[in-house]
């Protein structure tokens, strides 16, 4: 696997590159990916296309492209960040492009379109503490998206890592563009799914919170038991130590696998009878009575990024979401009119 590599970072404002190079070259501490660096800093000017036109001129090609979204410069030609990673990905679709804004929370800066230009996007404030390890995983497992042919869809599994049952289930929830190799299936569209659906999105991945509380305990508790769940683990493109994702189904099969057969049928009573567990593992919903058991997870409100767990009798459908991609589960909240 690369470890060596050159990001380049197109910006307005050469002071921001100079303030977080240093640590993005130097790598992700502790046992996350194993990588460094050279940063090539990027300058933009007002006249911003021939800026991006000389970009296509850098030598050696970079692994990964960092861009800023609002550009703070005289722009008669209002191209933004997206408009270059658009232009550039004409010629560099094996490229990796990531936006790195202080912007994302501002009212109008970004629209969907805009998103869809880049694999993620991440916020300056929380770049080196939070998402450091996610540039070397995309830096690293960019190219092994590069999937040609017409058999997208079970090359896709394959790379992903899918626990055999749940290969043909997620054939059939793949966006329909990688159904077959048509223009619009290109790495770009395979890494911005994965990393913004399948890795963010409940369903066929767990984040340790929820997984903790599909087996009924707390995080704490669930660490005492991590290790039974080791064949669950994502390691597909995109995973990190800073962000362990399990598989929800071979979770619940390993679960069974550890217990006798006369064990409860609910998942969340069942985790409390592994080896090791005492009471003050157990979850505890958020809401309620101290005995009633946390079954699900869901935001304390629908403008706040907090989740906890609790009983699904006080929550209620996420109000901004329309649709619930197949394959999913739909987002919930807590409810303000809560059930008795």
């Amino acid at each position: 696997m690369k470890t060596k590599f050159n990001f380049l970072w197109i910006d307005d404002n050469p002071k921001k590159i100079q303030q977080y190079s240093a640590v993005v070259e130097g790598g992700v501490p502790g046992k996350g990916r194993r990588g460094r660096a050279k940063v090539i800093p990027s300058v933009i000017d007002k006249n911003v296309s021939a800026a991006t036109s000389a970009i296509l001129r850098v030598d050696p090609k970079p692994d990964m492209i960092l861009i800023d979204h609002v550009f703070n410069i005289n722009n008669p030609q209002r191209w933004k960040g997206s408009t270059i990673a658009h232009v550039l990905r004409e010629r560099w679709s094996d490229i990796p492009m990531v936006c790195v804004t202080s912007m994302l929370d501002t009212p109008k800066a970004f629209n969907q379109e805009d998103l869809s230009e880049y694999v993620a996007v991440f916020q300056y404030p929380r770049l080196l503490d939070d998402h450091l390890e996610d540039l070397y995983a995309i830096a690293q497992d960019f190219p092994r998206l590069a999937i040609p042919g017409k058999q997208v869809r079970d090359r896709l599994v394959s790379v992903l890592k899918a626990p055999k049952p749940e290969e043909e289930t997620l054939k059939r929830v793949l966006p329909a563009e990688f159904h077959g190799q048509t223009p619009q299936t290109t790495q770009h569209r395979i890494a911005y799914w994965i990393f913004n659906f399948l890795l963010e999105r409940p369903g066929f991945l767990y984040n340790r919170l929820r997984t903790a509380t599909l087996l009924g305990l707390s995080e704490t508790g669930f660490s005492k038991v991590e290790k039974l769940f080791e064949r669950a683990l994502y390691t597909g493109p995109f995973h990190t130590t800073k962000r362990p994702l399990w598989w929800t189904n071979e979770l619940t099969r390993l679960l069974y696998k550890n217990l006798p057969a006369e064990a409860p049928d609910l998942p969340q009573f069942a985790g409390r009878t592994l080896n090791r567990i005492v009471k003050t593992d157990f979850s505890k919903s958020y809401i309620g009575k101290g005995t009633e058991i946390a079954d699900v997870v869901a935001k304390v409100d629908a403008a706040s990024d907090k989740e906890v767990p609790v009983a699904s009798k006080y929550t209620a459908p996420h109000p901004d979401e329309l649709q619930v991609p197949a394959g999913f589960e739909s987002l919930l909240v807590i409810s303000k009119t809560r059930k008795k």
